[in-house]
């Protein structure tokens, strides 16, 4: 069989492997190897099938940007993250990759859009995420590599439009807060929506 013919089953439903496709065939089943399908098909493939290693769905799904279907296939994970093995890893690629191409400044744990730009926050408001971690110590939290990006006010951002309060997802997640946080207030405020 010529790879043309072989190529022409690809529409075709299929089972994906860890390592290849299988396609019905004229002659018994076709193996092809997932690198040699186009990126957004090896994604497509990858995502149906729930008992591959979640990290290499994650992985090729977010190479061709249909990070709304990752989000919600970790949405509904009830492990942390560091239990599926180099999850992590691709996350903070992900998020590494973002905060570049948004010229967000370097946090690890919360960072502030206003109507001045970006910055890292400072002060009491910095311990709410460890304040949230505390509290859901027993839910294995956080589901999220961070930072978490708190937009201030009511204008869109990115991802967020100006009508929405958060944007939950596995890394780089976003809340929305009325007013810049300052002071212990600032930091019950910002847990709460980390929590939320």
């Amino acid at each position: 069989m010529d790879l043309t013919s072989a190529l022409s089953h690809l529409e075709q439903p299929g089972v994906a492997l860890t390592h290849s496709v299988m396609l019905p065939g004229a002659g018994g089943p076709l193996h092809l190897p997932l690198e040699w399908l186009p990126a957004d098909l090896r994604a497509s493939y990858l995502l149906r099938q729930a008992d591959l290693p979640l990290t290499q769905r994650v992985e090729a799904a977010l190479a061709v940007g249909r990070t709304a279907e990752v989000w919600t296939l970790l949405a509904r994970r009830v492990h942390p993250l560091a239990a599926e093995p180099g999850l992590e890893r691709v996350l903070g690629a992900w998020r590494d990759a973002e905060v570049a191409r948004l010229a967000l400044p370097a946090s690890p744990e919360v960072v502030v859009i206003d109507g001045a730009g970006a910055q890292g926050l400072a002060g009491e408001p910095t311990r709410a995420p460890a304040d949230v971690r505390d509290l859901l110590a027993s839910l294995e939290w956080p589901r999220w590599v961070g930072p978490v990006v708190v937009v201030v006010g009511d204008h869109a951002w990115d991802a967020l439009p100006a009508t929405s309060n958060r944007l939950a997802r596995s890394a780089l997640p976003i809340v929305r807060l009325a007013r810049f946080p300052v002071g212990r207030e600032g930091r019950a405020e910002l847990a709460a929506a980390l929590t939320g």
